[in-house]
């Protein structure tokens, strides 16, 4: 009977063992998890951070046109107001180089 008493000793000890290892594997599988949330976050704030970099610097570049297109249109309206008959001429000139490449004048 020793040995039964033994053997159920050694099962009552592997039982223990084995719960308390099912208890182990259950926390580092939530501890994994968590890391795993975390790097998941901490990608996705990453990705969203150069995202809005990217607009930014998008938006300036925007912003640098409009700057661009208004200086040269404000050049463009001083020109005009400056020099009225040289635009004139230039307008004309640009017109009668359009007819030439589309054969306008041609019947």
């Amino acid at each position: 009977m020793r040995t039964q008493e033994k053997i159920a000793e050694d099962v009552e000890q592997l039982q223990q063992n084995l719960e308390n290892l099912a208890k182990h594997i259950e926390q580092v599988s939530r501890a994994k998890v968590r890391t795993l949330r975390a790097t998941a976050t901490d990608a996705k704030d990453d990705v969203q951070d150069r995202v809005n970099e990217m607009i930014k610097e998008t938006n300036l570049l925007v912003e640098r046109f409009r700057e661009g297109f208004k200086d040269t249109r404000e050049a463009v309206s001083d020109t005009v107001e400056k020099h009225p008959l040289a635009t004139l001429l230039g307008a004309i000139g640009v017109g009668l180089l359009l007819g030439k490449f589309l054969d306008l004048g041609k019947r």
